[in-house]
């Protein structure tokens, strides 16, 4: 997954980074915690739907999809707003999705620019 976002100009860490693995091993906790409730989890690189959406920065993006959002976000709360706008977006059938071998990724359309 991570070469095929890398090969449509995305950046992302590579996940045998230490850092990267615990957040990885969190993640698998979460999802199957959720799933086991029955909520459906939508995997996404908020920094590559940000860049995939065209827009300069978070508040341009929610703007552009008339959201509320308070100034001076932390960069984990922009994003876990772009992580939700992501989910939004696949409700709504407007996300774009990635798909390899070992799972599938889901950016935003290009809102801006």
């Amino acid at each position: 997954m991570d070469l095929l976002l890398l090969n449509n100009g995305y950046r992302v860490l590579p996940p045998g980074w230490r850092g990267m693995r615990l957040l990885y091993e969190r993640a698998v906790r979460l999802t199957r915690i959720l799933c086991n409730m029955g909520i459906k989890v939508v995997e996404t690189h908020p920094r590559s739907a940000l860049k995939s959406s065209g827009c300069r920065n978070i508040y341009e993006l929610v703007g552009k999809l008339s959201l509320p959002a308070r100034t001076g976000l932390t960069r984990d709360e922009e994003d876990a707003l772009i992580a939700s706008i992501v989910a939004m977006e696949y409700a709504r059938g407007e996300a774009v999705s990635f798909k390899a071998p070992d799972g599938e990724i889901f950016l935003l359309k290009p809102l801006c620019g």
